[in-house]
């Protein structure tokens, strides 16, 4: 082993392969910015639901979360949605009265990894004997919760909520780009991870430490039986996340640059032997075996191309007896219902040539041009056209662009607002203001994340009690704007354009005025990044390149877009109500789907369209006529400009539509009203304003 580390080939080999990587992103500071901000994300929405009354604990596993991926590799998004209102039971001794209880049962010939989980009464430790739901299904006389079922169930929901789902193994979803696991969490001392922890190791890792943490991770149980098994319609799969996480987590940024290393192997030139026979998975669990066997002096970037090579000795061994064990859970076979036994062979003989020649058909992967960089003794540019330090640049502010934009759209989703009186929206949200307490004091993620929504929560108490003040005729309560100095940190522009509104609504014009006089201000500042709250992105938001003009993003140099719930109507100008009242038609609401309607029976618009419109409307009001005449030029000149990077345009152009029509140039309203139904033909308000103004002029 040692002489294959001095050889000045494999150092040579090393050096260019970390410097490569590292072009591409794969460095400390990227792959601790993107565990981070998949942290902040799972917590938030945890917290959310917790202060709303779900149940659901959310976990983001997979690449995108642990740092182990590239631009390049496009890997999906892996979220876990741990059910915490069933029970369950390793023994009958765990029994709670009052809980959905199920009882893990494993039959003789079941795969080690499957359990069944049979449904236990809550009432008493007794074993349910009639169907308990449309999820349970009778098997040899036991009442169990059926994997299958509980899939169907979530493609159902999922179809609802996009109008459309997708379904690989465990997971469920509306997108493609996102694997969505129901599971259900198991805590306590399972035999397969205890087994695990106690086993005899050759080396120095797992730590004791990580060892010890094992021991108090919760499993979890997914919904997927053995590809083999007769009854995998009803098994559920024992699934140590948490653990893997922590094992991930703890890895250096050499290890972890092997580890993305053989995934590149896999996708571009495995995949071309034994198409998706070869998975992320399996090269995780190569990897872990290796670690145990490979001492941790070795574990250094001089010796990545070594690290490599010893990794695939490793899945070399595997392939030639067929077996590759689940790291974790002893007699599983992760090549089970993957790789076939020709397949195996076909691939050890590929890893033996790619061992004999050194690795040299690295040069082969296309993927984030690795091979192409390897070559070149000049530094490349990835296909983005950025250099390495923009490049991670431009990572880190993708992933606050991501994560801020989600933060965002879970509190528009947060509560049901639509049909409740305003009163009781008003008590929900204090009641959530008050729940939100207790993770003030929680952990540095807790805190954190729970200061976001608290000012976020302030927002929507202080403008729906404003709506209730100024329905009544009555004084703006002292309350509301002390919520509003805590809460207008929220972005640039968004809170203070709420404020604006309500000034303007109650008749306070001149406060109005000098409150958007500020916003202007503000949104003036250069490298100002727009987020859309309903996220409604452009495709510049969806690639790397258009992050590279924004400054790094913070709650100092964001402009979100404004949006008003029908609970909030009375502070937001007349004409904005027909945007909560967009269908027009049956077909228009058909068109809609439970995703689309969080935002469909609101009022939301561009800030800087919502700016000039309310200028146009307080100077107005102010009898200013110069600054009435340059704020409706600023609301054209702003549309014309922002035409392909502007949120909600057709409630733009709906705006200027209004102000042409207040101008008296009914020509140009018309056209205005036209071109938004051009852009948005079906839930679109346009329509309304068609029917409203036809008798003034012909369309």
């Amino acid at each position: 082993m040692s002489d294959y580390v001095k050889n000045t080939f494999y150092k040579t080999l090393s050096k260019r392969l970390s410097s490569v990587l590292e072009d591409i992103g794969v460095s400390e500071a990227t792959v601790l910015a993107r565990r981070e901000s998949f942290l902040l994300r799972e917590t938030n929405i945890t917290i959310k639901n917790t202060i709303n009354g779900q149940t659901g604990r959310y976990y983001h596993f997979g690449s995108q979360s642990e740092g182990t991926t590239t631009p390049g590799l496009q890997s999906d998004m892996d979220l876990l949605v741990c059910n915490n209102s069933v029970h369950v039971m390793i023994s009958l001794g765990d029994w709670r009265k009052g809980m959905e209880n199920v009882l893990m049962v494993k039959e003789d010939d079941m795969n080690p990894q499957q359990y069944l989980l049979q449904i236990i009464s809550p009432n008493c430790a007794s074993p349910e004997t009639e169907l308990y739901d449309e999820l349970s299904e009778c098997y040899k006389e036991r009442i169990v919760l059926s994997s299958g079922r509980c899939i169907a169930k979530a493609m159902g929901r999922y179809n609802n909520i996009s109008g459309s789902s997708n379904n690989a193994g465990p997971s469920a979803s509306w997108s493609k780009d996102v694997d969505v696991v129901q599971a259900l969490g198991v805590s306590g001392s399972l035999q397969e991870v205890t087994k695990w922890i106690d086993r005899i190791r050759p080396g120095h890792w797992p730590t004791k430490e990580l060892l010890s943490e094992a021991r108090d991770c919760m499993c979890f149980l997914v919904p997927v039986g053995h590809p083999f098994s007769k009854t995998k319609h009803i098994e559920w799969r024992l699934s140590p996340n948490l653990i893997e996480r922590n094992l991930m987590f703890n890895l250096n940024v050499t290890q972890i640059k092997c580890y993305i290393v053989l995934k590149m192997i896999k996708k571009s030139l495995f995949n071309s032997v034994v198409d998706d026979g070869i998975t992320s998975f399996h090269c995780k669990t190569v990897l872990f075996y290796t670690l145990e066997r490979t001492p941790l002096h070795f574990w250094k970037e001089q010796n990545l191309a070594f690290l490599v090579k010893q990794c695939l000795h490793t899945l070399k061994r595997m392939l030639k007896i067929g077996l590759c064990p689940h790291y974790i859970i002893s007699g599983v076979n992760l090549f089970e219902g993957k790789l076939s036994r020709v397949q195996c062979r076909k691939l050890h003989t590929y890893v033996m040539k790619l061992l004999r020649n050194d690795l040299d058909e690295l040069v082969k992967i296309g993927i984030d041009n690795l091979g192409d960089r390897l070559m070149s003794f000049e530094k490349i540019r990835c296909d983005f056209g950025l250099s390495r330090d923009m490049l991670n640049a431009c990572i880190l502010k993708k992933l606050d662009y991501d994560r801020i934009s989600y933060r965002f759209y879970s509190t528009n989703s947060l509560f049901e607002f639509r049909n409740k009186p305003v009163n009781v929206v008003l008590h929900e949200l204090v009641v959530a203001l008050h729940a939100l307490m207790a993770y003030r004091n929680g952990s540095a993620l807790e805190s954190r994340v729970s200061s976001e929504i608290f000012r976020d929560l302030l927002i929507s108490i202080a403008s729906v009690q404003s709506s209730i003040c100024i329905e009544n005729v009555t004084p703006l309560l002292p309350c509301i704007l002390e919520c509003f100095k805590i809460g207008l940190q929220t972005d640039v522009a968004s809170s203070r354009l709420k404020l604006a509104s309500i000034l303007l609504c109650s008749g306070h014009l001149d406060s109005a005025a000098y409150v958007l006089k500020d916003v202007k201000r503000r949104m003036s500042l250069k490298g100002a990044k727009f987020i859309c709250r309903c996220r409604r992105g452009h495709e510049e938001d969806k690639t790397l390149l258009g992050f590279a003009r924004f400054t790094p993003l913070s709650d100092t140099n964001i402009v979100l877009c404004v949006r008003f719930s029908r609970q909030e109507l009375h502070c937001v100008p007349p004409i904005l109500l027909f945007e909560m009242k967009r269908g027009i038609t049956e077909d228009d609401i058909k068109e809609r789907n439970l995703g689309k309607n969080i935002y469909m029976e609101d009022a939301s618009v561009d800030a800087g369209v919502f700016l000039y419109y309310l200028q146009y409307l307080t100077y107005g009001g102010l009898k200013n006529r110069e600054q009435t005449e340059m704020a409706y030029v600023a609301l054209q000149e702003y549309i014309i400009e922002h035409e392909q990077d502007m949120y909600h345009t057709e409630t733009g152009l709906n705006l200027l539509g209004h102000c042409a029509e207040m101008e008296c140039d009914f020509e140009m309203a018309a056209d205005m009203f036209r071109k938004s139904v051009e852009i948005f033909p079906t839930n679109n308000a346009a329509h309304w304003h068609i029917l409203r103004c036809s008798d003034r002029y012909s369309l």
